[in-house]
């Protein structure tokens, strides 16, 4: 999964909430920045963090790229030990503009871009973490229950909030953790395959979809 957060600034500073930092990219890997919100002493603030959840001993021994977790199911969240902190003190919304999203296609993966049919800003769920050594926050962004998954859908959607549903998840709030992908409020379209590499941030190319032309039989 890759984020595109391209909003304009004045859609975000029509929100309650106090910037500390704002990134502009329309392709955002795994291990780049990209905006959160958090809810700071009942204070809620956008800044940038690193997009793959790090503990704090893996930020320790700077494991960035081998052991950060980018996308947490639903489903781990009750069972696993290490996100029963982060459920209870650590949410975060990720404001994005829409996300790339992978489907396996014969003969080989395909990809597609997301995003509201309304054109505004949708909200994915996500837990983040701190480390005070370094003042570094990283994040995973929460997918979708798989008894919630649309068969039409690829597993792994993630788990999308409007604005009243974000400002309830930062306060905290986890009444809204098994709903599905809204899947008619989202609209798609394949795009290119260049979205897979890290330094491309150009949507208008990413969004052209290249067509091998047939040759003729001479």
């Amino acid at each position: 999964m890759h984020l595109n957060q391209t909003y304009p600034i004045t859609d975000i500073l029509n929100l309650p909430i106090e910037i500390d930092r704002f990134i502009i990219d329309a392709n955002i890997h795994k291990n780049q920045r990209a905006n959160i919100i958090i809810n700071h002493s009942n204070h809620l603030v956008m800044l940038d963090a690193l997009f793959g959840y790090l503990t704090q001993q893996e930020q320790q021994c700077n494991l960035y790229k081998r052991y950060s977790t980018y996308t947490t199911p639903v489903d781990n969240i009750m069972t696993r030990p290490m996100w029963s902190k982060a459920l209870g003190e650590y949410h975060c919304a990720i404001p994005v503009t829409g996300f790339y999203k992978w489907k396996q296609e014969h003969p080989q993966a395909t990809p597609y871009y997301y995003q509201p049919k309304d054109n505004q800003i949708a909200y994915l769920a996500g837990f983040y973490n701190f480390n005070e050594t370094n003042s570094n926050y990283s994040f995973s962004v929460l997918t979708c229950a798989s008894q919630m998954q649309s068969q039409k859908e690829e597993h792994g959607m993630p788990l999308v909030m409007n604005y009243e549903q974000a400002m309830a998840w930062l306060d905290n709030d986890t009444s809204n953790i098994f709903a599905p992908f809204p899947a008619t409020s989202f609209q798609s379209q394949q795009v290119c395959r260049i979205v897979a590499r890290r330094n491309m941030k150009d949507f208008q190319r990413i969004s052209r979809v290249y067509k091998k032309k047939r040759r003729k039989k001479t």
